[in-house]
């Protein structure tokens, strides 16, 4: 042992970390409805991948969760996360690959999830014709069915309304933010 580590009972020599490491993506934006992948790299002291080895992740924030997954041969390791509050926020992704006798190697990433740009999709449904904005929370949003219509708040990012209709072939208009969307939809029965 190369350097010598003091705690308040005794004086030891303990081996530096060396070149052993975890390494993370940068940080990123992300735009909320997407499906984002975090790669993380393991090597050891030698510089060599730490293949098929299993590393426990922590995903905070938006979407917490916990789990196990495996290196690949070349040392690397893909957590995948979403946003499923569709609310905009940080959310980390942290990941531990422990070593006996040795300090876990730990690394983490940051995704900045952000609204999506203000979009409008509409469909015919069972009794229903449902209606999906996106990038419009806290706004009216205006829906036209076969010539009723409808006032609804999109109260999240992205927002899903069902408006109730008969089965057949209706005209659908939707306007929220200054976008509208005209189309022709078909209802089903149940």
């Amino acid at each position: 042992a190369t350097q010598e580590g003091v705690d308040m009972l005794f004086a030891h020599f303990v081996e530096p970390a060396g070149t052993a490491k975890a390494s993370a993506p940068a940080s990123k934006v992300a735009t909320i409805g997407t499906r984002q992948v975090s790669t993380f790299t393991f090597v050891d002291e030698a510089g060599k991948p730490m293949a098929k080895t299993d590393v426990v992740y922590h995903i905070n924030g938006l979407g917490s969760k916990s789990g196990l997954a495996r290196t690949d041969e070349s040392g690397v390791v893909s957590i995948p996360s979403t946003n499923a509050a569709n609310q905009e926020g940080i959310q980390t992704i942290g990941v531990s690959l422990a070593r006996p006798g040795k300090l876990p190697l730990t690394a983490s990433a940051t995704l900045n999830w952000t609204a999506p740009e203000l979009a409008i999709a509409a469909a015919g449904s069972a009794n229903s014709v449902v209606v999906k904005v996106s990038g419009a929370a806290g706004k009216t949003v205006q829906i036209t069915v076969a010539g009723k219509t409808y006032r609804r708040v999109a109260t999240s990012v992205i927002t899903e309304f069902s408006i109730p209709a008969t089965a057949g072939k209706k005209s659908v208009k939707v306007a929220v933010g200054g976008k509208t969307l005209s189309r022709s939809v078909t209802v089903t029965k149940k």
